[in-house]
C-alpha cells in the first residue's frame, strides 16, 4: 500500500531514478545517517527481514526522542519524493525540512514544512508513504528525518526502505494551474493523515470535475500562522514572492489566530495588505477569501470567531472577489462530525472533504467562467 502525503500535489508525477540518500542498504552500514547511536533510553539497530533482506529497526525504551537523519542537497526548481516503507507498533513519522545557504533566515520563516511531515502507518506489514516537495528557488538542501513520533511510546518502527529522487523540474507549464493555499492549522491539517488533507481532496475533486486540466497545489499553510506575522517576519517576502516565481490563484484562509493579535478592523487591513503584496507580485494572480468554521453546539466560540469571520465575506464583496464560506456551509450541515471533537474546532477528515467541496465548487466556476479564462499569473520579480 502506497500512501501519498505532501505540500505539492502535482497532477501527474513521474518516478525519479536515483536515490539521493547514502546507507539505505541497511546490511552494508549506515554511513550518512545521524541518530543511529544506540544506549539505554533508544535503540537503532539493524534487523534481519525476510529473504535475506535488511532494515533498520527504531526504538524506544524510554522517554525521548528517536530518529535518524540525513541532510541532502537539493537543486532549484526540482521536485523531490522522499518514500519510506516500514512497519511497526510504534507511531512514526518521515519528514523534510528545507534549508537555504544564501538565506539563514528561510528555515525558519518556511514553516510550511510542516507540510512535507506525514505520519507512518501503525501496519504488521510494511507499507510505504511518499512526500513530494517542490525546492522552488531558494532551498538547495534538506534534512530528510525519520523518527518516532510519541516520545511516551515504548514501542518499535522497522524501516525496510527510504529513498529521497528527484521527479523532475517545477517548472510550470503553460497549461497548468498552480494553487497557492495561504493559512493557518484550518488548512495545513497535519493532525490529520495526509491523504485527508485539504489539498489532496481539493486535487482529486479538481481532476474529476474539470478533466482534462492540470493542477498543482502548494499549500504554505502553517499551524498557528496569522497575517501580521506572515508580512512582518519576512515570510511572505522569503517564502512565496522570493521562492515561486509563478501562482495563478491563492486561497486565503485566517482569522483563528489573528484574533489573538488585533481586532478584526486590524485583521481586514492585512487581509487587503496581503491581498495587494500578491496582486503586485503576480499582476494576473485570481485571489478567493475564505473564513472559519462553524461548531455545533459551540456558541460561545462562534460568537467569539464571528466578526473576524466575516472580515473575507466583507473583503470579497469591496474587492468583487470570489468567496469560499467555509462557516456557512458548516452551520448548514448541523453536524458535530465536522469537527475533531465538540470542544475542538479544527476540522475532521469529514470536515475537510466538505471544505474541498465548497473550495472546487468555487474553483470550478472561477476557471470556466468566460471572464475568467485562466491565465498564468505573471512570474514575480525576484530581488536579488
Amino acid at each position: 500500500m502506497i500512501v501519498m502525503a505532501s505540500m505539492l500535489i502535482l497532477s501527474a508525477v513521474t518516478h525519479g531514478q536515483e536515490n539521493l540518500l547514502k546507507g539505505t542498504n541497511f546490511g552494508e552500514g549506515l554511513s550518512g545517517w545521524g541518530g543511529v547511536a544506540s544506549d539505554d533510553k533508544k535503540g537503532v539497530a539493524v534487523v534481519d527481514l525476510p529473504e535475506g533482506k535488511k532494515g533498520l529497526q527504531l526504538t524506544r525504551k524510554a522517554e525521548g526522542s528517536v530518529g535518524i537523519d540525513q541532510t541532502v542537497t537539493l537543486k532549484p526548481m526540482t521536485v523531490y519524493r522522499l518514500s519510506v516503507t516500514g512497519f511497526g507498533k510504534a507511531h512514526a513519522g518521515m519528514r523534510l525540512r528545507p534549508a537555504s545557504s544564501k538565506d539563514a533566515e528561510y528555515a525558519k520563516v518556511f514553516k510550511a514544512w510542516v507540510i512535507t511531515t506525514s505520519p507512518l502507518p501503525v501496519c504488521e506489514k510494511p507499507q510505504t508513504t511518499e512526500v513530494l516537495f517542490d525546492s522552488g528557488l531558494k532551498a538547495d538542501s534538506a534534512i530528510a528525518m525519520v523518527y518516532l513520533a510519541e516520545p511516551k511510546e515504548l514501542e518499535s518502527y522497522t524501516i525496510t526502505a527510504v529513498s529521497l529522487t528527484e521527479v523532475g523540474s517545477s517548472k510550470a507549464a503553460d497549461d497548468e494551474t498552480i494553487i497557492l493555499h495561504l493559512g493557518d492549522s484550518f488548512s495545513a491539517g497535519v493532525y490529520l493523515s495526509t491523504p485527508e488533507r485539504l489539498q489532496t481532496k481539493l486535487q482529486d475533486k479538481l481532476i474529476k470535475e474539470l478533466p482534462g486540466r492540470k493542477f498543482r497545489q502548494i499549500n504554505l499553510a502553517a499551524d498557528g500562522e496569522y497575517i501580521k506575522e506572515l508580512l512582518t517576519s519576512t515570510g511572505y517576502r522569503r517564502v512565496v514572492r522570493e521562492n515561486y516565481p509563478r501562482i495563478d490563484i491563492a486561497i486565503i484562509r485566517y482569522g483563528g489566530n489573528d484574533s489573538r493579535f488585533g481586532t478584526a478592523e486590524d485583521f481586514k487591513k492585512q487581509m487587503a495588505t496581503l491581498c495587494d503584496n500578491l496582486v503586485k507580485d503576480y499582476p494576473n494572480i485570481k485571489i478567493v477569501l475564505s473564513n472559519g468554521i462553524y461548531v455545533k453546539g459551540w456558541d460561545d466560540v462562534n460568537k467569539q470567531y464571528a466578526a473576524f469571520w466575516q472580515v473575507p465575506r466583507d473583503l470579497a464583496k469591496e474587492r468583487s472577489l470570489p468567496l469560499i464560506d467555509i462557516y456557512a456551509r458548516f452551520e448548514k450541515e448541523q453536524s458535530d462530525k465536522l469537527t475533531i471533537a465538540p470542544d475542538n474546532m479544527h476540522p475532521s477528515a469529514a470536515g475537510v472533504a466538505v471544505m474541498a467541496d465548497e473550495e472546487c465548487a468555487v474553483l470550478k466556476t472561477l476557471l470556466t467562467t468566460p471572464t475568467s479564462s485562466p491565465t498564468p499569473a505573471k512570474a514575480a520579480t525576484i530581488a536579488p
